[in-house]
């Protein structure tokens, strides 16, 4: 066949092989070849041709001699079709079109007609990857992992999987499933009950801390004694589709901000033996909010806690009965970019973008309502976290659009409660990607919790190092 260019092969048998490629000079046609000798003839099987795009395929696989899938690819479109045939490519029926762009798919694999799975990576992100499963020959896909980078997927059989994750900064491991996706075990290296948390930190002292989240499940509470040097899983909780914020107001007391599929979506926790068990605050008051995003969530005692909250808007919201009735104060009308650190029951700092390029403001706010201006950017900054561990310790984190060599993140620390700031710079290779946020037990200790991992300091911020 002229200009053929084969992308993808399939050889269920000896002698018998299918190949994938394109067509032509343009790339906007595709074809499958037979071959049943070995490779010394080949028959068209299917030819495919995209009108307005690149068309390419990522992987053709049999699994018999006969039942195989083809997933193509429309690069413009970032889309593509699942094929299948079960009668040795005599005949190819589209079953499905799936997204394959931002996450890209590296690969489809299936263990008989109807049963397979593709394997997602985020390439830069900061969107998640994972896995998606068919039961019914590739009509539809559900997602049934919540790894964030998926290298590689194989499946043994209808229940056994196993997966490659990318976990960054060198720390990729093995998962495999033994009922199909419903359940996932790191394998290699093996780490349960350990895992570093992935969605939100809080830190009694310098040693004693608590997250929640790892890479394969954010419904895992975890625990730390030393600093976040390590973790280990003391609970969790599978019936709520993620935990969202966390906060300690003792080595024994917390609340955790949890959300699930059914009304009402954002439920209260509170644990009183350290994490190992927790129970809903019933709470008329938090149901009736209209919540849409938690970013912030901070409890100061038994009875007073406050979060910051999406919904029509951005508010704060308070309670001074342990989570059972709850106040609102609208922030802004306005949907934008804005971090928040609260430092007690009714003050906090808000930082936020007052446009989309090139202004920011950091904002004091206090019990009677009052606002003031502590600082103005000019900057191409994007707004990642705010912390202050005190009234005068204060710590801002920002992507910086602006720089050279790519895009940074920024650090600015305060001593003096917001009047002059430090900047710390991060080196382009520091690869910071998603900060989630930043945190510090006292003015030296601290963290920086981001996708790929958390870094930690012992000197104030002027130096971090990443934890593997």
């Amino acid at each position: 066949m002229k200009d053929f260019k084969s992308i993808s092969a399939s050889l269920p048998k000896a002698g018998t092989g299918y190949v994938v490629g394109t067509v032509g000079k343009d790339d906007t046609k595709l074809a499958v070849v037979k071959t049943n000798n070995g490779g010394r003839t080949w028959s068209k099987q299917l030819d495919l041709s995209a009108e307005d795009s690149p068309l390419s395929a990522f992987q053709i696989q049999f699994t018999s001699e006969n039942t195989g899938w083809l997933l193509t690819n429309e690069k413009g479109m970032l889309s593509g079709d699942v094929y299948r045939t079960v009668d040795g490519g005599k005949h190819w029926t589209k079953m499905s079109t799936q997204r394959t762009g931002r996450p890209y798919v590296n690969g489809i694999q299936l263990i008989d007609g109807n049963t397979g799975v593709i394997s997602l990576h985020p390439g830069a992100g900061p969107i998640e990857g994972g896995i998606w499963l068919t039961k019914d020959g590739g009509r539809s896909f559900t997602s049934v992992s919540k790894a964030v980078a998926v290298n590689q997927v194989q499946m043994v059989s209808a229940k056994a999987i196993w997966a490659a994750i990318d976990g960054m900064n060198g720390s990729d491991f093995l998962i495999h499933s033994t009922d199909g996706g419903i359940s996932w075990q790191e394998s290699y290296p093996l780490s349960e009950p350990y895992g570093r948390p992935t969605e939100d930190m809080a830190f009694i002292d310098r040693q004693l801390g608590f997250g929640i989240g790892t890479q394969l499940d954010s419904g895992k509470v975890l625990k730390t004694i030393d600093g976040g040097a390590s973790w280990k899983i003391i609970a969790s909780l599978d019936s709520y589709i993620r935990l969202e914020k966390i906060s300690f107001v003792s080595e024994k007391e917390g609340f955790m901000m949890a959300f699930r599929d059914k009304d009402p979506q954002h439920v209260l926790l509170k644990t009183q033996d350290g994490g190992l068990t927790w129970h809903e605050v019933s709470s008329e008051s938090l149901n009736k909010l209209g919540i849409s995003d938690v970013s912030a969530f901070r409890f100061f005692d038994t009875n007073h806690g406050v979060l910051f909250a999406t919904g029509e808007g951005k508010a704060i919201y308070r309670t001074s009965d342990g989570g059972k009735t709850w106040g609102k104060t609208l922030v802004s009308k306005e949907n934008s970019e804005m971090q928040v650190s609260l430092t007690s029951y009714s003050s906090g700092w808000l930082l936020k973008q007052t446009d989309t390029k090139g202004s920011l403001e950091l904002v004091r706010f206090g019990a009677d309502h009052s606002a003031q201006t502590v600082l103005t950017l000019d900057k191409d900054w994007y707004p990642d976290a705010v912390y202050f561990s005190d009234e005068t310790h204060g710590y801002m984190l920002f992507e910086d659009f602006e720089a050279k060599d790519g895009v940074i993140t920024r650090l600015l620390t305060t001593n003096d409660g917001g009047r002059t700031w430090t900047d710390h710079p991060f080196p382009a290779d520091a690869e910071m990607v998603d900060v989630r946020s930043i945190g510090f037990s006292d003015p030296q200790h601290g963290w920086i919790q981001f996708l790929q991992g958390t870094a930690v300091t012992a000197d104030g911020g002027l130096s971090w190092s990443v934890q593997q």
